[in-house]
């Protein structure tokens, strides 16, 4: 099992590789149509020549570093990796090469027809080169201030979560046994046919728990997708853009109407993993934390012990941070 600092590097590389790769290909179509234009007014050897070279070189490079920030905290935030110092070195590393005066200057030189008039300005452009890396360190600075700010909300998470099970009456059976298992894991769970009250007025109850609920759980089946009610469920919890949703599917139906972008996941009750609610523990870890611990410390079997430790290992920092207190109940 990888940890949690290869399991980045392995996503990092992907998308800084088809980012360097687009950066890369869009320079090389603007420098041609420079290069293009310039020669079309017999300009090509011109200082305009060089100067608009050297400007759309440097603007390339400035949104390249842009690029690689904002897809370095979409990546750690979507994914939920803590941002740690190791993790923060990756970037920093990357962000100093795209603005290292041989390489960079290197690639600017692959510019072969400007390259002696290029020549005669080497220590100018290493100068700005020298000018557009020292804003790096505070650019880093305010990255990890957003980052730790995300990350404390989810700390200060509310400890009460609540989640709406939405089901077939058909599948009620099913619906019981994730509800057992999110009470494992420290969440309040609304199942209809189980926490209405007799005479209560359904609707308004129904209404009123998908405006309060945290997770948004349908249990997709066949008899889901024919269910008016279920629908008008989905229909009414997508206009909250708080909520997050998971579905689960009992035989292989998938998610449609205003939750079609969001993949399902297929499930057998009655082996139910936690594993297939990440997104919960990724969204609130404090309060579920302490009741994995404890499925922890009963695991029978090695590979659900290493299950457990993979949910929980991009949370150690925050574990050491806040030492969550054991579960009651």
């Amino acid at each position: 099992m990888k940890n949690h600092l290869e399991e980045f590097k392995d996503h990092w590389q992907l998308i800084k590789s088809k980012i360097l790769s687009s950066s890369l290909e869009r320079i090389s179509k603007e420098r041609i149509s420079i290069l293009q234009k310039m020669n079309t007014r017999g300009m090509l050897n011109s200082g305009m020549a060089i100067s608009e070279v050297i400007e759309n070189f440097f603007k390339n490079l400035r949104e390249r570093k842009s690029d690689l920030i904002q897809a370095f905290k979409n990546l750690i935030i979507q994914k939920n990796f803590f941002p740690s110092d190791d993790i923060k070195k990756i970037l920093q590393i990357d962000l100093e090469t795209i603005f290292d005066p041989e390489i960079a200057l290197r690639s600017l030189y692959n510019v072969h027809i400007l390259k002696e008039s290029l020549d005669t300005q080497s220590q100018q452009l290493k100068n700005q080169l020298i000018l557009e890396h020292n804003p790096l360190n505070s650019d880093l600075e305010l990255l990890w201030l957003e980052l730790k700010d995300h990350f404390s909300n989810r700390l200060n998470s509310k400890a009460n979560l609540k989640a709406f099970l939405s089901y077939s009456t058909k599948n009620k059976l099913e619906g019981r046994k994730v509800k057992a298992k999110l009470k494992e894991l420290g969440i309040d769970c609304f199942l209809a046919h189980e926490d209405l009250i007799v005479s209560e007025e359904w609707k308004k109850r129904i209404i009123q728990e998908l405006q309060i609920c945290d997770f948004f759980i349908p249990i997709l089946s066949a008899e889901f997708k024919s269910s008016d009610w279920c629908s008008q469920e989905i229909g009414l919890v997508s206009q909250r853009s708080d909520v997050i949703f998971i579905p689960l599917s009992l035989d292989g139906t998938v998610s449609f109407g205003f939750i079609s972008h969001i993949q399902s996941q297929k499930i057998q009750p009655s082996s139910l993993s936690e594993e297939f609610f990440k997104p919960l523990i990724d969204k609130h870890p404090i309060p579920i934390i302490p009741h994995l611990i404890k499925r922890l410390e009963k695991a029978g079997t090695f590979a659900y012990s290493e299950s457990l430790l993979k949910l929980l290992e991009p949370h150690f920092c925050e574990i050491a941070r806040q030492g969550p207190s054991d579960p009651q109940g």
